[in-house]
């Protein structure tokens, strides 16, 4: 949910590095509602709905880390060797996300949060849809919480 980047956002300011968004034009209410909830913006460059494919990779392979939901961007940082966190529910879970140990040199740490209708494919339960209601996010989203996303990046960003 948005809250937990703004939340996560929040939190690693104090390192001063320049937050990217990137996406689609129809992700755009999204960072739009990110930017309000942030309110200083001074470290974001909001480049959703301005890019193709070629100035999105190459965004990704100048970053020092990628923060993105299970998305072609923790793929491509992968691929590219960029440290990369991915947030992910478990509706396909091991279908793209964990990568087994031998496919890449730096997978991307896998935040996410047990919950017992992992591996659900889409039949959300009673609970999943609730949550999609009420935080417009399956509930094994909304559970991630940021206090270990922001400690994935504190341990990259010490690592630097």
């Amino acid at each position: 949910p948005i809250i937990r980047f703004v939340e996560t956002y929040k939190a690693i300011k104090k390192y001063q590095i320049k937050c990217v968004l990137v996406g689609t034009e129809e992700e755009k209410k999204y960072a739009d509602r990110f930017m309000r909830y942030v309110r200083d913006c001074n470290n974001i460059i909001n480049l959703i709905g301005k890019t193709d494919i070629n100035s999105y990779f190459g965004i990704i392979a100048r970053s020092e880390f990628v923060l993105s939901g299970d998305t072609s961007a923790a793929h491509i940082a992968a691929s590219l060797n960029v440290p990369s966190i991915c947030i992910t529910g478990g509706w396909q879970y091991n279908r793209f996300f964990p990568y087994p140990d031998d496919i890449c040199l730096n997978p991307p740490v896998i935040c996410r949060s047990d919950q017992d209708c992992y591996g659900c494919n889409g039949k959300y339960s009673k609970s999943c849809r609730e949550s999609i209601g009420r935080h417009e996010c399956m509930k094994c989203l909304f559970e991630v919480e940021s206090k270990r996303v922001i400690q994935e990046i504190e341990n990259i960003l010490g690592a630097r």
